[in-house]
Parts: C-alpha cells; sequence; structure tokens
C-alpha cells in the first residue's frame, strides 16, 4: 500500500498506535471547527445529544459538560477512536 493512501486510511478509521496518534493531532486541528458547532448547535442543560463519528472524543465531552444533566452519548467505527474518548471522557 502506497504511504498516502495509508495515512488517508487513518484519517477515515484511525487504527493502532498510529491512529491514536493521529486522533490526538485531529483534536487539535480541528478544535476550533469543534467550538463552532458547538456554539450553533446551543446546546441547553437536560438536551439530549448523539454524535456519530465522534472521534477523539474531546467535542463529546465539551457538549456532555454543556447539558449537564442531559445525556450525550456517541457511536464511531474506529476501536483506537473509542479508546482514546473513553480514557479522554472516563471521568
Amino acid at each position: 500500500m502506497r504511504r498516502a493512501e495509508f495515512i488517508a486510511r487513518q484519517g477515515r478509521r484511525p487504527s493502532g498506535l498510529l491512529g491514536a496518534w493521529i486522533g490526538r493531532i485531529m483534536a487539535w486541528e480541528t478544535a476550533e471547527e469543534n467550538e463552532i458547532g458547538l456554539r450553533l448547535l446551543d446546546l441547553d442543560r437536560g438536551d439530549r445529544l448523539l454524535e456519530v463519528g465522534f472521534g477523539h472524543g474531546r467535542t463529546l465531552g465539551r457538549a456532555a459538560a454543556l447539558v449537564g444533566d442531559g445525556f450525550v452519548s456517541g457511536i464511531d467505527y474506529s476501536r483506537a477512536m473509542v479508546r482514546l474518548a473513553r480514557r479522554r471522557n472516563q471521568a
């Protein structure tokens, strides 16, 4: 597999140690856009949210803080991102 194709696959569905590293980079690179998205959602305490493809989980955690006693859940098909998000949002 060519290097560019391998990197593109990691961006779509991160896996393994490299996937976890890519997830951390994505969290940093997409922080501003994700904050804009959260503002546009205008979440209130008690809201319910499902995030499809939560990736690194940083935004999922921010949403959970915004809804307080509401409910936030997510789904992602990358096991590496599920592990990263689970660790990040364990508390």
